[in-house]
């Protein structure tokens, strides 16, 4: 009664002395004085002194190190599920790959799963509770096995983590949305996608992915965009909305954020072209920041996966690469650069002298691993042999056809090999055998095959108009191809995209209506065992275009004879700076070479003269100009 009085009066004299926003909340059913005691003091003292109760409330599971939590927990043991998430919330930052055995023995030494059973899987937690001890179990466990595919279903940590995953899902599947903890969901997700979760609980990780979809609309972490990407293959709308929610946040992305944006968007083989375009123009606005080694060679592979080839992008790449490439010491991810970087075309003078000097000065020191991409990129952007030939003549030497994994690297190598005019009788012999053949095309579709028997035929001709005395070669065409079409319609099909066709297209009529007449142009032909040349024309001694009957006497024969070779911007490299086609590409150069070999004078018309013409009569001027090269009309 006394102590009542005594609050009584004290709450009168700080009534007299605290402004009246200063109220205390009645607490009609509350027994303790202590807690009139706390509201008073908070009254009374200042709001930068006011009592924290969580601040000072004891914080039994914060650790400095993991020895140190193992000590809390031999002091007081969790005694409900809150404080066991305290422990796993206090744990998570020392679980890692180097510190997975460290662990693993504080989980068993002071039996945690018994815990676990206790409190959460046979108890009542609260949801924030179950999430994080699921949340952190799934981290622990899929650290130790890398995929939960590989944990046996009778072993203790399947059982563990089944029950575990299984309370979890009842727990929040009725919740309503607005209710559920999904910041607290979201690492668990992601963790069950990473590591495979579906074999565990496959409801919750359908469950988790739909609410996951629905947060995106209110989210504005970039992490959740990408952790979705990342994850299982969603429906159209849901990529959809993905990407529109990317879209409205990309302004706020750094460089590598927006490198690592387009990498995400290539893993899931979708192709939102507006949205690139868009990540494009923002990387042009940030090209002035610094790109990761990382993140540089991530970038230059998502633009090949997503066939985006954007001037603004390799250009950013280019000038990273070269001005840091003395930092870059991963010859793995600086190999798979420059590999990038032929496949988009790119005709950088600059990226290419620096790819030769690193080949030059590190050819005996590289595994091969890392060199053979790069002899072929070299080969893919048509470096001159010279440039690089210690390197070539210690690869050919070197490397046989047991360094490869794949019949399909093998051929690849070899060509290359060609390109620089390197091929042996050896690699020869190996790439045209009958058995080497068939298993190449195993399983490939009849474009694919296509497209591997034009290499295989440049190799067969270089073979045998390059190598003296190689007569070793039965290799046919025709043999492979399993089609209907004509052999020589199928080659261009390959050869040629639509927009290359129309090219195709423009140039035959051009040639037709400059020589007068359809029998003094061959059409498209084979020659050499497989070497495609768009048209052919032949002249007398008296340099007149003339008519032929057999086209083949005239390919075989040694009279005067023009090959034309139509080179779509496609099989030609481009310069980043300027966006224009600089030069042919290694495949382009090897047949005009192999043509050559075969008695053609070889004539070059380009896609982009013919683009630059409004009409057939500019087709017609500028064929005629390439004619006048070689032959007066």
């Amino acid at each position: 009664m006394l102590r009542f009085q005594r609050h009584i009066l004290l709450l009168q004299r700080v009534n007299r002395l605290v402004k009246i926003k200063n109220t205390i909340i009645p607490r009609p059913f509350c027994t303790s004085t202590s807690n009139i005691d706390n509201e008073l003091l908070n009254i009374m003292i200042p709001s930068s002194r006011k009592l924290d109760k969580e601040v000072h409330e004891p914080q039994y599971y914060q650790s400095k190190t993991l020895d140190d939590l193992e000590l809390k927990i031999k002091q007081k043991r969790p005694e409900n599920s809150v404080e066991l998430a305290k422990v796993f919330e206090d744990l998570d930052k020392y679980i890692t790959i180097e510190n997975l055995p460290k662990v693993l023995f504080f989980f068993h030494n002071n039996q945690i799963a018994t815990s676990i059973k206790a409190h959460i899987i046979g108890g009542a937690p609260d949801i924030n509770s179950i999430v994080a001890t699921s949340t952190i179990i799934t981290k622990i466990f899929g650290t130790k096995y890398g995929n939960f595919n590989v944990l046996e279903n009778d072993s203790e940590d399947f059982a563990l983590l089944n029950s575990l995953l299984n309370q979890c899902y009842n727990s929040i599947k009725d919740v309503s949305f607005a209710e559920l903890p999904l910041e607290k969901l979201v690492p668990l997700y992601f963790l069950l996608q990473k590591y495979n979760g579906e074999v565990l609980n496959k409801d919750l990780v359908n469950f988790l992915k739909l609410k996951m979809i629905l947060h995106v609309n209110d989210t504005t972490s970039f992490e959740l965009i990408f952790g979705i990407l990342k994850g299982k293959k969603l429906t159209p709308d849901q990529y959809k909305t993905v990407f529109k929610k990317a879209s409205e946040l990309l302004p706020n992305l750094s460089l590598n954020d927006s490198a690592s944006l387009m990498y995400n968007i290539s893993i899931t083989k979708e192709r939102p072209l507006p949205l690139l375009q868009e990540i494009a123009q923002h990387m042009d606005f940030r090209k002035d920041e610094s790109l990761t080694f990382k993140n540089l060679v991530k970038l230059a592979a998502s633009l090949n996966s997503l066939s985006f080839t954007n001037t603004f992008i390799i250009r950013i790449i280019c000038k990273q690469l070269i001005d840091n490439v003395n930092v870059f010491d991963d010859p793995n991810k600086l190999s798979s650069l420059f590999t990038s970087l032929s496949l988009m075309n790119c005709g950088s003078n600059a990226v290419w002298d620096l790819a030769e000097k690193w080949l030059n000065n590190n050819y005996r020191d590289v595994s091969l691993q890392n060199a053979i991409p790069l002899v072929m990129a070299l080969s893919k952007v048509n470096s001159s042999p010279k440039t690089i030939e210690m390197p070539l003549n210690y690869f050919s030497n070197l490397i046989t056809i047991k360094s490869f994994s794949n019949s399909n690297s093998w051929l690849r190598y070899v060509h290359a090999m060609t390109i620089f005019g390197k091929l042996t009788p050896r690699m020869a012999e190996n790439v045209l055998k009958e058995e080497f053949i068939n298993d190449l095309f195993d399983g490939k579709a009849e474009g694919v095959k296509t497209f591997l028997l034009t290499l295989i035929a440049q190799i067969d001709c270089s073979a045998r108009n390059e190598l003296a005395g190689f007569d070793r070669s039965n290799f046919s065409l025709n043999k492979y191809i399993n089609s209907d079409k004509n052999l020589t319609e199928e080659m261009i099909n390959v050869l040629y995209d639509k927009r290359a066709k129309n090219f195709v297209k423009r140039a035959d009529v051009a040639i037709r209506r400059i020589v007068g007449s359809e029998k003094k142009c061959s059409g498209p032909q084979l020659v050499g065992g497989g070497i495609l040349v768009n048209n052919i024309i032949s002249y007398t001694p008296n340099n007149e275009v003339q008519i032929v009957d057999d086209w083949n006497k005239v390919i075989n024969g040694s009279g005067k004879k023009f090959g034309f070779v139509y080179i779509s911007n496609r099989q030609m490299m481009r310069d980043p700076e300027t966006s224009l086609c600089v030069k042919e590409n290694g495949t382009i150069s090897l047949k005009i070479r192999l043509l050559e070999k075969l008695g053609f004078k070889v004539i070059r018309i380009h896609e982009y003269d013919i683009d630059r013409n409004v009409s057939a009569v500019g087709d017609i001027d500028y064929i005629k100009e390439e004619i006048k090269k070689h032959l007066i009309l």
